[in-house]
């Protein structure tokens, strides 16, 4: 059975493997490009996702393939009488089975093509805009522990200026929201994958309420023009 040699990086002594010890491990799965492997025997080390196994198994089942083809059987002709008349050796070959029967049915190509993917550092949505920052304002911002969007409540009662300065807070919540958010969430130890869930969500929110008012506000003036 042929053996591999395994090294995590060059400080470590590598470590000799069969194919199924591998798989078991978990080692194939790896895609760290500092795993590297060698057959035994062999000079070059190669990162484990680009060793050719493959190969290398499919060349073993076909020796075991070869080792276990019948032997041609003797047979005696025997006459009416019972008596052996005589011996004769057939010339006949057992078919050669399949070798593809022979060969241990390793899932190779499947262990090459599973990869673990690695949960990503940084969320895809940094630099998308938010709509439930956008809509919810401070309400977004306290949820998220953000709190300077509170100045927002005393802009409303400056009259004019206040209004203005409240719409351009509301923007730029929508454009910086997730970027802020994130920096909070990251401190809480929140994974990318439940940041996005949680923004996504406030997003779904904040464009349903901007549409609603929206809609409510067009409804208005077109009644009080009539």
């Amino acid at each position: 059975m042929k053996k591999y040699l395994v090294k995590i990086e060059d400080s470590i002594m590598p470590q000799s493997y069969t194919f199924d010890q591998l798989i078991d491990t978990g080692l194939l799965d790896n895609v760290d490009d500092k795993i590297k492997v060698k057959l035994e025997g062999d000079s070059v080390w190669i990162t484990a996702r680009d060793y050719p196994f493959s190969d290398v198994e499919n060349n073993v089942g076909n020796e075991v393939g070869t080792m276990q083809i019948e032997q041609r059987p003797s047979t005696q002709r025997v006459t009416h009488s019972g008596l052996l008349s005589n011996t004769t050796i057939t010339s006949h070959t057992t078919p050669q089975p399949q070798v593809r029967e022979l060969r241990r049915r390793i899932p190779i190509e499947s262990t090459q093509q599973r990869t673990i993917n690695p949960m990503p550092t940084t969320p895809s949505i940094l630099n998308t805009w938010n709509w439930g920052a956008f809509s919810l304002s401070w309400i977004w911002g306290v949820c998220n522990g953000i709190y300077w969007p509170l100045i927002m409540i005393a802009c409303n009662f400056i009259p004019y200026i206040g209004v203005l300065c409240s719409l351009g807070i509301c923007i730029y919540l929508g454009l910086k929201g997730n970027e802020m958010a994130w920096v909070n969430a990251r401190q809480k130890g929140t994974d990318v994958y439940s940041f996005e869930s949680t923004q996504g969500t406030w997003n779904m929110v904040g464009l349903v309420l901007f549409f609603a008012c929206f809609l409510i506000g067009a409804l208005s003036a077109i009644i009080f023009l009539l």
